[in-house]
């Protein structure tokens, strides 16, 4: 770069629109109001490459296909909105960020709870429902179940391989029983219902995945057994 007029009182430079993948030489001296001092030597520098500090995150190992796109700010941070993919399978996954492809360079763990609004509860999380044991279809509300009793309950949405509990009333009720979801976070199981008060009541599966809790519940009526 060609010398720039003196500066007086200043300790920084900052050269602007220098252009990506081109190498630069700076030198400084020192002046004040009368002289200057000799010039240092040459500093050779290079520039990065162009989008060099474009950052892509993905998820899991498909570098391929990133979720998002963002831009590295000068302090070394970044924000970017990323969209998981339809159909991504429940459990546990990781989201990669680099600014080059191939090798992450920073990674982080999520819990997929739903697949998007499909086999879950409204907004695609994770549901229960008891089962008709003879026509193996869901009961629709409102459901009536005696007790003491064993009911059969399905659950969708949850995060593979970890313990589901079921209670009775709340997270903290009386245990009903425990299931592991399955590879696509199902499972299906028979729960023991205990002596309780009668009128409405609710199932409540609770899952904790990392710290993170997943929780849904049913409504049912309970009523004691005929005498």
């Amino acid at each position: 770069m060609q010398n720039s007029p003196p500066v007086l009182l200043v300790t920084k430079f900052h050269a602007p629109n220098l252009k990506p993948s081109t190498t630069y030489q700076f030198r400084v001296h020192e002046c004040d109001v009368i002289a200057c001092a000799p010039w240092s030597d040459w500093l050779t520098a290079s520039t990065q490459a162009g989008g060099s500090n474009d950052v892509a995150v993905w998820l899991d190992n498909d570098e391929a296909h990133p979720i998002g796109n963002g831009v590295v700010a000068p302090n070394g941070s970044f924000t970017v909105k990323a969209t998981m993919p339809a159909g991504t399978a429940p459990g546990i996954h990781t989201v990669n960020a680099a600014t080059r492809g191939g090798k992450p360079e920073a990674s982080f763990q999520i819990t997929v709870t739903g697949q998007g609004g499909s086999g879950g509860g409204p907004s695609g999380g994770p549901s229960i429902s008891v089962m008709n044991t003879q026509t193996h279809t869901a009961y629709q509300p409102p459901i009536n179940l005696l007790y003491p009793s064993t009911f059969r309950l399905r659950g969708k949405g949850f995060a593979p391989g970890v313990t589901v509990t079921i209670l009775l009333d709340s997270a903290t009720g009386p245990q009903l029983g425990t299931a592991i979801p399955n590879k696509v976070g199902g499972f299906a199981g028979n729960f023991n219902l205990p002596m309780t008060q009668t009128g409405p009541h609710k199932l409540v599966a609770v899952q904790v995945v990392q710290g993170r809790t997943n929780q849904t519940s049913e409504d049912v009526n309970l009523a004691s057994q005929p005498k």
